[in-house]
């Protein structure tokens, strides 16, 4: 299987969520695909920074732009030697903006492999830094 072509694989399957999708941007149909089945992408850029490309550079840019259910994650630490808080700073300073970063979280909250009871701890959790 190609650069990508996991995506739209991964969609036909009924999955609930695809790690590194953002190679779906290789192609106009499989990008336009995973903004409208609203699937959450699970993305660490600077895993992907590390390997391919700048920041300015990657697929995930459009891909928030275009509305597609984006999550941000640290992946692996010993890999990318990131956290979360890098993540949405290299964003920021590309102009992504904080309503942005907060939904990217939302997006998360709601993805993640945890019970409602979790998840609204969560929630509230956000709601409450972004009312700071």
């Amino acid at each position: 299987m190609g650069m990508g072509e996991h995506v739209p694989a991964a969609l036909s399957w009924g999955v609930d969520r695809i790690g590194h999708g953002v190679n779906c941007t290789q192609n106009e149909a499989w990008f336009r695909q995973v903004v409208e089945s609203e699937i959450p992408l699970e993305v660490c850029v600077s895993s992907n920074v590390k390997r391919t490309m700048n920041y300015a550079g990657h697929a995930v840019l459009p891909l928030l732009e275009h509305g597609a259910n984006v999550t941000l994650n640290s992946d692996n630490l010993m890999f990318a030697r990131t956290n979360i808080l890098n993540e949405h700073y290299q964003l920021k300073m590309l102009g992504v903006s904080d309503d942005t970063l907060a939904q990217c979280t939302a997006n998360a909250i709601e993805a993640a492999f945890c019970g409602e009871e979790t998840k609204e701890l969560l929630r509230n959790r956000l709601r409450e830094e972004q009312n700071r």
